[in-house]
This record gives structure tokens, sequence and C-alpha cells, in this order.
């Protein structure tokens, strides 16, 4: 059975999404957000989920905290 790119895969602490990835209970000052903006998400985060369908290859174009205190990376379209 495989995963649909429709699905949303969640591990301890990391919510990956088609167009955003949410990393839970983490802050970042507001200086390492905007640095983050514009690199690969791979280099932000180390987490090997990120492999799936190339999700560490995507770049990151905003940063912001959801509700529930989480950190929430918007990813660029999927090419």
């Amino acid at each position: 059975m495989g995963l649909s790119v429709d699905e949303t895969l969640c591990f301890a602490g990391l919510l990956i999404e088609n167009d955003s990835v949410i990393v839970t209970q983490t802050t970042l000052p507001e200086t390492i957000r905007t640095n983050v903006i514009g690199r690969r998400l791979g280099d932000v985060i180390g987490h090997w989920a990120l492999s799936f369908r190339g999700i560490a290859d995507r770049i990151i174009e905003s940063v912001e905290t959801d509700l529930d205190d989480d950190l929430v990376f918007h990813l660029d379209d999927a090419e």
C-alpha cells in the first residue's frame, strides 16, 4: 500500500503536508525565521521523513506560528 500525495504524514513532532511542514513544540526567534526564508527545508530541519516526495528539497517561502504555537514552514510549489 503506497502513500498518496494528498495524505498527511505525522511523525513525533513533525507533520508533513503537501505545501507545509509543521514542527510541534518548537519556537524560533524572529531573526532566525527571517533567515530561513529562501533556503531548502532539508538545510533547516534534519529529519529522515523529509525525504518523502522530495520535501527536503523544497524552498521555504514563509514561517509562522499557528494557533497551537507550533512552527509552520510554508513551502514553494512542488515541480
